[in-house]
C-alpha cells in the first residue's frame, strides 16, 4: 500500500524534502495539495469497498458507497 500512496502523493505535487543525513521522513504538501490528496485517498478506499460488495453480490451497497463521493 505504501506505493500507491506515495504514487497518489505525487500526483498532486508532493515534495520529500531532504533532512539531516540524507533522511526523507516526511512529505510537504500545500494546503490545496493535502485537500486533493485526501480525496484521493478517500476514492480509492471507497472503490476498494465497492470492488468488494461487486464480488460478494451485494451490488446495491456498491452503487451507494460510489454515490458518497459524488456528493
Amino acid at each position: 500500500m505504501k506505493e500507491k500512496t506515495k504514487e497518489l502523493a505525487d500526483s498532486v505535487g508532493a515534495v520529500y524534502p531532504t533532512l539531516f543525513l540524507g533522511r526523507h521522513d516526511g512529505v510537504l504538501f500545500t494546503e490545496t495539495e493535502l485537500e486533493t490528496f485526501v480525496e484521493l485517498i478517500a476514492s480509492a478506499e471507497r472503490e476498494a469497498c465497492a470492488k468488494l460488495c461487486d464480488e460478494t453480490r451485494a451490488a446495491r451497497l456498491a452503487e451507494q458507497i460510489r454515490a458518497r463521493g459524488q456528493s
